[in-house]
């Protein structure tokens, strides 16, 4: 929530988690036992696709897995869907393989309208709206062929968080625009209090599910 200096008037957001969300849409991607193939049109796309994948060193079989494991390293989804290996599939010839490449386009736009400090404001919206739009369009496409969202596309709590933060987007730039505040989206990540959170467990004993630092400490 956001609130101006005046008692009078204050103006809240709510907000999803960006990375919450990315983290959600990849589970979907690399789940082919739940979802064999993610369907749109004439492209399905499939976690098969990452099979013996490697790109620039990099074996993205393994990174899934190491992503599926830690849930909470964002770092290593960053690397999964990097312009490297989105790179890649676009490249591809085969329509299957170009899906899959988009649907890691969407999550790499996700990440730069909300997670990534460089980039102007405008270029933020276009992204996110752009999958927004998108996915708009692929659930009503769903629908109309009778298609289950939840087994092709994502589930309903993942759609919602991305039309919360469609509107959070725009009403953060509004907010930050007319009080002369600087426009950062990314302090709506959790990635800033995880990283102090990974610090202080970097320093705990090992065996100890105590801290070594209290909420004065981090004050």
């Amino acid at each position: 929530m956001v609130a101006n200096e005046s008692l009078s008037t204050q103006f809240g957001l709510h907000a999803q988690d960006p990375l919450h969300l990315l983290q959600k849409l990849f589970k979907f991607l690399r789940d082919f036992e739940l979802n064999p193939e993610l369907k749109c049109g004439f492209a399905s796309s499939s976690a098969m696709h990452f099979k013996n994948l490697v790109v620039n060193g990099r074996d993205i079989w393994k990174l899934i897995g190491n992503a599926s494991n830690d849930k909470q390293n964002c770092k290593i989804s960053e690397k999964i869907y990097s312009e490297d290996v989105i790179g890649h599939f676009e490249a591809q010839d085969d329509v299957n393989k170009k899906f899959t490449g988009w649907l890691l386009r969407c999550s790499r736009n996700i990440f730069d309208a909300f997670v990534n400090p460089d980039g102007e404001v405008g270029k933020r919206v276009e992204k996110f709206y752009c999958v927004l739009f998108f996915y708009r369009g692929w659930k009503r496409w769903l629908l109309r062929e009778r298609m289950g969202r939840q087994r092709n596309m994502c589930s309903s709590n993942a759609f919602a968080c991305l039309e919360i933060l469609g509107q959070c987007l725009i009403g953060f730039i509004r907010y930050a625009r007319e009080n002369g505040i600087p426009i950062k989206p990314w302090d709506i990540s959790s990635q800033k209090p995880e990283g102090v959170f990974r610090l202080s467990r970097a320093n705990t004993p090992r065996f100890s599910n105590r801290s070594s630092m209290d909420i004065v400490d981090f004050s």
